[in-house]
């Protein structure tokens, strides 16, 4: 089976009868022909799959219900990204894909400033303002740490809100567009704020999350998404004293406006990150649109700070994944077009102890022998509601012919920065006419023989292959495909390079000092013709094992009033929990071995949300849980082939966001004895880069080495998290973890920001404003891992 781009094939290379899938929001000729514009990705394929009923309306299958990332544009006939609220004027073209190199979003041209109609004021705003950016879940904005005195009532610091869950009235007209949900303005935010507040000063909070449909999300006491903004930008507009930090939160209430995006519930909900690419980016959009139209049209332009506390566990670490090219694509093309300072933060993730990375040697093969003993060991757990994902990467190989990967020279000929769209769908589409060369063997738990994936068939890249048990039931997925890239960018970084913004911590692909070959990227033959541009490849099989207990969706017998109303219907287990043994081929000359690098994608329960998934571990017997003394132990050893180093947040391996550790408070003040076990300072779950551990066997991915700055997350062993706010004003409570620590460093960033433009707007100069800041008296201390907790430590707020 070819896949052509314009129709909509599942990756078993399988046309389904009724079309699905994502697809362009314009007024296409394409989408008048109902012709889908992109693949179905691994997840939602997946996803597609264990629908026991899917809903269908007007003959289209609707992948949506109240978490899904498909819904139907105003004529019912087409499928849309997103719910369509309000009007949406002039064509709006994204690419989104779970794949890294081959294809990822493409920014189009840069919108100008006032791209719609909504004309703010400039004159609230203190020419000393930081916007406040925030991405999250569960963001209370009518908490007393979010608002500011106005006259005499409190009113909030939100310049712009926006619900992407809520539902837009038909009588509301707006002269804005976002492509879901809704979204409200300052003074929209003010009319909410008065409703049901009579003669007091502090807004009805609970009047408040009705109008703003936030009622249900907000419904339990501690939210993440509150106590990370209470982190970043949480101030007491009555304190007129300094804090730690030297605030004075009575002042600072009017010189941190905030632009917050609460995250459709399936983007968090689905902690693998598998719908959330849609959500983030647009959320990343709109912030970005918003804090352009909060530009003065002349003077001192007004610093914009993003934090998003989120983070997977499974990709290249390369800077690579989709939404790290949209980070560091949007991040660049937007500073540059509007020319004021942007800074991301996002958490280096929690995964230090999590065994979700290893790497093996692979034989490759002439033909398919059945193994002594499974390469790899996976463990799955009991009642976990949501599938088990794993991928397994091959060595990149570098500066191929195009001809050599099934690819036209005439596609790449030339100089390019970055793969245009138009180039992605054309190498996805010959990629999907070239064999796959890759095979697994699958043991269930006890069983004696292995479920073959068969190679024989010949199974395309891009397509999947069903994986069934002597039972005929369907067991897994497994996802043949192949990641392109650009050699020349994947060698230099050209697309991004900026002066004041080398990346200073990656690994060099080709050795330090040395350049670049002629050979890479674009070069002129005798002839001054153009010749094509030489690609990097990564094969890779992605393993989909469904649920341990499988849970079917809810159907609302309001969008769908012909359906029984289904409430939690769980179903018998589709596959037993406990070790499943996982062996790997590849079709080539036996005496070659190939570094095969094995990442479990997260698939735990995130904060907030009634028990879900559970997380699944890859099972190594050398490795050691604990030391001799009965501490978790933090180092791995010589013999096991699961590792804690290489486990940062693989979305926050982009050139433009800021790595965030966190570390243990204590640990600053105790002796440096082997009984203490404080090599690192870092926090036990705090994930880790690749260090100075990269050797010449290791994939060749330009991996992150270090975290770039850490903050305390934890007080001490018998103390752990940090004290923020709760969902209600006046309420505490207690978090840590990586997501805690992000936001600290966007506090303090905002406060130095003028110290941190002198120096640049990149990492490298938030890193050196950072280590100028420590000292005794100062906001930082030193460090003694910087693959974990980065280049200096963040005392906080707590002393």
């Amino acid at each position: 089976m070819v896949l052509k781009w314009s129709d909509i094939v599942r990756m078993d290379g399988s046309i389904p009868s009724q079309p699905s899938g994502f697809t362009s929001d314009s007024s296409s000729d394409d989408q008048k022909d109902n012709k889908f514009l992109s693949p179905i990705s691994a997840y939602t394929d997946w996803w597609l799959r264990t629908q026991v009923t899917p809903p269908e309306i007007n003959g289209i299958i609707d992948t949506r219900q109240d978490f899904s990332l498909l819904s139907f544009g105003p004529d019912e006939n087409t499928a849309n990204i997103g719910v369509i609220s309000g009007p949406r004027p002039g064509p709006r073209q994204r690419f989104y894909s779970a794949h890294p190199f081959e294809y990822s979003p493409v920014l189009g041209k840069t919108r100008p400033r006032a791209i719609d109609n909504v004309e703010r004021s400039q004159a609230s705003l203190d020419k000393e303002a930081v916007i406040m950016g925030i991405i999250d879940d569960g963001l209370a904005l009518a908490n007393a740490r979010f608002l500011k005195m106005n006259g005499d009532k409190y009113m909030s610091r939100a310049e712009f809100f926006w619900n992407q869950d809520a539902e837009l009235s038909e009588n509301i007209v707006v002269g804005y567009q976002v492509p879901f949900g809704r979204d409200w303005d300052q003074t929209e935010l003010d009319g909410v704020f008065d409703l049901g507040r009579g003669d007091q000063k502090f807004p009805n909070e609970e009047a408040v999350y009705r109008e703003l449909q936030m009622d249900k999300i907000l419904s339990t006491s501690a939210q993440h998404g509150t106590h990370v903004m209470d982190l970043a930008t949480g101030y007491d507009s009555c304190d007129t004293s300094a804090n730690a930090l030297g605030e004075i939160p009575s002042d600072l209430s009017n010189k941190r406006p905030i632009i917050a995006v609460q995250l459709a519930r399936i983007a968090t909900r689905e902690s693998s990150g598998a719908f959330m690419s849609t959500y983030v980016t647009e959320a990343l959009d709109y912030i970005l649109l918003r804090a352009q139209q909060l530009q003065p049209e002349t003077g001192k332009k007004i610093p914009l700070i993003i934090n998003f506390s989120y983070g997977i566990y499974s990709g290249t670490l390369s800077g690579n994944h989709h939404m790290e090219e949209w980070i560091d694509i949007a991040v660049k093309e937007i500073s540059k077009a509007h020319d004021f300072p942007i800074f991301v933060t996002l958490p280096a993730g929690n995964s230090h102890l999590g065994q979700c990375f290893g790497e093996r040697q692979v034989r490759r093969s002439t033909s398919i022998r059945l193994p002594d003993a499974p390469d790899f060991t996976l463990r799955t757990q009991p009642d976990n509601k949501a599938p088990t994902v794993v991928e397994f990467f091959w060595p990149e190989t570098e500066e191929n012919e195009p001809q050599t990967l099934g690819i036209d020279p005439d596609l790449v000929r030339g100089k390019h920065e970055q793969l245009t769209l138009s180039q992605r769908k054309s190498i996805l589409e010959a990629q999907s006419e070239v064999s796959s060369d890759l095979g697994l063997f699958l043991w269930a738990p006890g069983a004696d023989k292995p479920i073959v994936s068969e190679i024989t068939a010949s199974p395309n890249f891009f397509h999947g292959v069903e994986l069934r048990d002597t039972s005929d039931r369907l067991v897994g997925m497994l996802y043949h495909e192949r990641l392109i890239g650009l050699t020349e960018m994947r060698k230099t970084g050209n697309d991004l390079d900026d002066d004041d913004d080398d990346d200073d911590d990656v690994e060099d692909e080709y050795g330090k000092g040395i350049s670049v070959p002629k050979t890479a990227g674009t070069s002129k033959d005798n002839d001054g013709n153009n010749t094509p541009t030489l690609l990097n490849e990564v094969r890779k099989l992605t393993l989909v094992l469904a649920p341990t207990l499988f849970e079917q969706s809810l159907f609302s017998k309001e969008v769908y009033p012909c359906r029984d109303l289904r409430k939690f219907f769980q179903k018998e287990a589709a596959i037993p929990a406990g070790e499943w043994g996982v062996s790997l081929f590849r079709k080539g000359n036996r005496k070659e071995e190939d570094t095969v690098v094995v990442r479990c994608q997260r698939g735990d329960t995130p904060f907030g949300f009634r028990p879900f998934g559970r997380q699944s571990r890859l099972i190594d017997q050398h490795y050691q849980p604990f030391t001799p003394d009965g501490r978790l132990a933090e180092n791995d050893i010589s013999d096991q082939w699961v590792y804690r180093h290489g486990t940062m947040n693989a979305i926050a391996t982009g050139r433009r966001p800021i790595r965030v550790g966190s570390y243990r408070r204590s640990n600053l003040d105790r002796r440096e004895v082997p009984t203490n076990n404080v090599q690192s300072g870092a926090s036990i779950f705090s994930s880790s880069g690749f260090g100075d551990e990269q050797t010449d066997g290791w994939p060749k991915w330009r991996p992150r080495k270090y975290v770039d700055l850490a903050a305390a997350t934890e007080i001490n062993h018998a103390l752990p998290g940090v004290q923020a706010s709760g969902m209600y004003s006046g309420s505490k409570f207690r978090f840590s973890g990586t997501s805690s620590a992000a936001p600290q460093i966007a506090r303090w960033l905002a406060l130095s920001i003028s110290d941190v433009l002198k120096e640049g707007r990149g990492r490298k100069a938030v890193k050196a404003q950072a280590q100028s800041d420590i000292g005794p008296d100062k906001n930082f201390a030193n460090t003694s891992s910087e693959k974990r907790s980065g280049v200096a430590l963040f005392k906080g707020l707590v002393r």
